[in-house]
């Protein structure tokens, strides 16, 4: 009787993997389908803030069941000196990586000053505010804080902590900016993490 009750046991979990099985077979069908991408194009989600999108970008299209995040680190802070040998700028390094279809599956490594961070922080709170989706959407976090006015003249700035504060804070800011509602998709965004040289780019929105 143990025996025949094992049996059944065991033909009833046999007849539960095979019915999960072919519901994952018809869901990954369904969903490949849906989408119109082979199964190496949907790729894993870095981690991060990841969020559902059906939004389209100039590259590639967006999958509404898709879930989509940017996962970015700035680290490696080096001091910029003037020509006099003084100390001018800090950069800071910046790695991301994305499953969003714009970055074409590629992770990218610039090099940023903070008034570059600046210069991202107002172009994204003027996409914010001019956004019209059906939901309302909150603003980004202040950046994180200048040195103060007596600082200015002491070099705080380039001190290792101030800089390693202002780094950490900095990569904080970042990765909320990059997996926002709206600034997931900026073209603004994706120049900032991807192209090697801001200058044009700034430059070229300065004068629309």
């Amino acid at each position: 009787e143990r025996r025949g009750e094992r049996e059944r046991e065991r033909e009833s979990n046999r007849k539960s993997r095979n019915w999960f099985k072919d519901r994952r077979a018809e869901s990954e069908s369904a969903g490949g389908r849906e989408c119109g991408m082979s199964a190496k194009g949907k790729g894993k989600a870095p981690a991060g803030e990841g969020k559902k999108s059906g939004k389209k970008s100039g590259v590639g299209e967006y999958n509404k069941s898709e879930v989509y995040s940017t996962a970015c680190e700035v680290r490696e802070a080096i001091i910029r000196e003037d020509e006099y040998g003084k100390p001018s700028f800090v950069e800071y390094t910046i790695e991301s990586e994305s499953s969003y279809p714009h970055f074409e599956g590629k992770s990218y490594v610039v090099r940023r000053r903070y008034n570059d961070f600046v210069w991202l922080f107002d172009q994204l709170s003027d996409e914010i505010f001019l956004d019209k989706g059906p939901i309302p959407v909150g603003p980004l976090p202040e950046l994180p804080d200048t040195e103060s006015f007596i600082g200015w003249f002491t070099g705080e700035r380039f001190t290792p902590q101030f800089i390693e504060d202002r780094r950490k804070n900095l990569q904080v800011w970042l990765q909320k900016a990059a997996n926002h509602d709206v600034c997931s998709t900026s073209q603004a965004l994706l120049s900032f993490l991807k192209e090697e040289d801001i200058k044009p780019t700034i430059q070229y929105y300065a004068s629309q």
